[in-house]
């Protein structure tokens, strides 16, 4: 059951308008998005604007043919891979792509390309234990503090009150001075930009407390996240929770070793796709 938390008054408009987000990205992904909108678009049209991009040509092949996938066969062309993931999944490569989430962007706070990167592997591999959809797991995992990087980068001072005395984004503070909080605004921007709900609701409810009946994909890509930090990936933001008390919340009883060992395996592919 999901704990619907209340939606936030954001600006969508202003944080999309910020300097972490290039002019000509965006006005290419509003494009796309805007096709994959259109129930009467035809897929032909949908490959040839996906085509027009390299960079998300390459990543839509890498992801398609990546053990996150498990596609039978392997993908050797957009068409193929556009198949095999679905309009949806290309929605997900097409968003990561306007947010530059790579590791040379020095729009990104340090070390938050990494702790991304480490909390989708985790959600990987959480997902992979209980039956939920891996590729949505580590998904939300990847984008589940874009909220951080867009206040930073559309209001930086505002965003600096909002630090604790440890230096991370502090969820009490967030509130205090923006009257929400960083899941809210990644929650509403990707909302703005026509990702699953599925999506948008697990990333506004990853810092929800476990009892509060948050979904299940939720609980997986927050235990994922927990397993990441535990392992030690710093977060810019809070830690999202102890680890042993989510697994419990999933029902999920195994090793810590067992799970660190297939994080270190999920790392890396992870990374290669971005």
């Amino acid at each position: 059951m999901s704990s619907q938390l209340e939606r936030a008054d954001v600006d969508v408009e202003l944080y999309l308008g910020c300097s972490l987000i290039a002019a000509e990205t965006t006005a290419y992904t509003t494009k796309l998005m805007e096709l994959l909108d259109d129930s009467d678009a035809e897929h032909d049209d949908i490959i040839e604007l996906v085509s027009a991009d390299a960079i998300l040509v390459s990543k839509i092949l890498t992801l398609a043919n990546s053990a996150f996938v498990g596609a039978r066969r392997e993908s050797s062309n957009v068409w193929d891979a556009v198949r095999v993931l679905g309009l949806s999944m290309v929605r997900n490569v097409a968003t990561l792509r306007l947010f530059a989430m790579k590791p040379d962007n020095a729009e990104l706070p340090a070390g938050y390309f990494e702790h991304s990167v480490a909390s989708a592997a985790g959600a990987a591999v959480i997902a992979s234990q209980v039956g939920n959809k891996v590729r949505d797991a580590w998904a939300i995992a990847l984008m589940h503090d874009l909220g951080i990087v867009l206040m930073a980068s559309a209001e930086p001072d505002r965003f600096q009150a909002a630090q604790n005395d440890s230096g991370f984004s502090s969820l009490a503070e967030e509130h205090a001075v923006f009257g929400f909080g960083h899941d809210d605004v990644a929650a509403e921007v990707l909302d703005h930009l026509g990702l699953p709900t599925t999506l948008t609701s697990a990333i506004r409810e990853h810092n929800a407390d476990p009892s509060t009946g948050a979904s299940a994909m939720s609980l997986t890509v927050r235990a994922g996240i927990a397993l990441a930090e535990q392992a030690g990936a710093t977060s810019c933001s809070e830690p999202v929770g102890n680890l042993n008390e989510l697994l419990d919340a999933l029902d999920l009883s195994v090793s810590h070793d067992a799970l660190f060992a297939e994080l270190d395996e999920h790392r890396s592919a992870v990374a290669a796709l971005l």
